[in-house]
């Protein structure tokens, strides 16, 4: 996040203070489940980006290397 997703931000003049990121790393993140729900009437939130190619990848993919084969 804080290596490609801030400095996009940052880059286009988002307020960062105000970026929540959802970290799935000990349980899956569903649709099914209301954490999602739950996050965007906490925060007010008016935008949700899901960062869906990662649920095309393999649970053993590394997303860090791109030019891992």
């Amino acid at each position: 996040m804080g290596d490609t997703i801030k400095p996009r931000l940052e880059e286009a003049g988002a307020d960062c203070n105000r970026g929540v990121f959802i970290d799935d790393a000990d349980m899956g993140l569903t649709f099914i489940d209301d954490c999602l729900e739950k996050t965007i009437r906490s925060f007010q939130a008016k935008l949700l980006v899901l960062d869906s190619l990662q649920a095309f990848m393999p649970s053993n993919a590394d997303m860090q290397n791109a030019s891992h084969k």
